[in-house]
């Protein structure tokens, strides 16, 4: 079930990355999944998104 969740938040945050929500999903949903993972839900984000402030949190996540 954990499994599914990760995977169904990681697919919706890639597809949607042009909505606002997508790096909020990722931050409080799956913050402790796999850095590689985030990092590419964080690269597939635009540049708006990434200046907001889940988006820095997110950035924040994937650097450590």
């Amino acid at each position: 079930m954990i499994r599914k969740k990760y995977l169904y938040t990681l697919n919706f945050s890639i597809t949607n990355s042009a909505n606002e929500i997508s790096p909020y999903i990722a931050v409080s949903q799956i913050p402790d999944a796999n850095v590689d993972l985030l990092r590419k839900v964080y690269d597939t984000l635009p540049e708006y998104i990434k200046d907001s402030k889940y988006g820095k949190i997110l950035k924040e996540i994937t650097i450590d």
